[in-house]
């Protein structure tokens, strides 16, 4: 049988290849939950979409609960360990500038959700003055067989 969340080819792309397959490709937008798991999970925009949409993602309409986001990790042999939400810093713009240099990280902020891969911070917002909103909530997402 087929471990969950175990997929024959593993994908590595960065923001601009995910955005970018989504606006042409699936003619989305306000897909950051979409690129998020993509980037937690190491999937395609595809694999990441079709499981997203399984928990309520619909096309065009803005994304999916947060909590939502961290169970379909649970789902696929990913652990969501909370971290104070000012290690950062208060807001996304603080974080491109103080990103974490490895693992991998998930930063809530209202009405978005951010992912951190190995030190690149995987946003629109990267290094962007006006995304000052704050930070609501960082979770560290690590294998269930790294903890």
């Amino acid at each position: 049988m087929k471990k969950p969340g175990k997929f024959k080819k593993k994908f590595t792309h960065s923001y601009a290849e995910l955005a970018k397959v989504g606006r042409q490709n699936y003619r989305d937008k306000g897909y950051c939950a979409v690129i998020a798991a993509a980037v937690i999970n190491d999937w395609s925009f595809g694999i990441a979409k079709a499981k997203l949409e399984s928990r309520g993602y619909r096309h065009h309409c803005g994304g999916v609960y947060y909590k939502d986001s961290l169970e379909l990790y649970a789902e696929h042999g990913k652990v969501a360990i909370p971290v104070d939400p000012k290690k950062f810093g208060k807001n996304l713009y603080a974080v491109s500038k103080n990103v974490p240099k490895d693992g991998r990280y998930v930063f809530h902020i209202k009405g978005h959700i951010a992912a951190v891969r190995n030190g690149v911070l995987e946003d629109w917002s990267a290094g962007l003055k006006k995304s000052l909103t704050p930070i609501l909530g960082i979770h560290k997402i690590e294998d269930i067989a790294g903890v």
